[in-house]
């Protein structure tokens, strides 16, 4: 069983699991290739919208171990859409954590 269907399973949320990674799991994402990296955001784009689209969930929760600039690339792609749940991979317990509840209450700079 996943870290993910681990935390799920423990919290009692009952979700079905799309699971988003690198064509070769033992590859990291090149810095030097930008297209890696802007296609890996497109399918993920594309991705959440078969989900929303085929699933209506109520909910999405996003576990993420991942570069800092992959995530901020697919915050971008999510934009207004979902309010969706994210959770951290902790390196010292090598659990995830909820670390934040998107809602409108994030978005305090639209008028900047």
């Amino acid at each position: 069983m996943s870290k993910v269907q681990l935390y799920l399973k423990k919290n009692n949320i009952k979700a079905n699991i799309v699971k988003v990674t690198t064509p070769d799991e033992s590859n990291l994402l090149d810095p030097e290739n930008l297209k890696e990296w802007e296609d890996l955001v497109r399918k993920f784009s594309t991705m959440l919208d078969v989900v929303l689209r085929e699933m209506s969930p109520q909910r999405i929760h996003i576990f993420l171990s991942a570069p800092l600039a992959l995530t901020f690339g697919i915050g971008c792609t999510i934009g207004n859409i979902v309010s969706p749940f994210i959770y951290h991979l902790d390196n010292v317990s090598k659990e995830y954590k909820l670390v934040i509840t998107a809602d409108n209450r994030l978005r305090k700079f639209q008028n900047l």
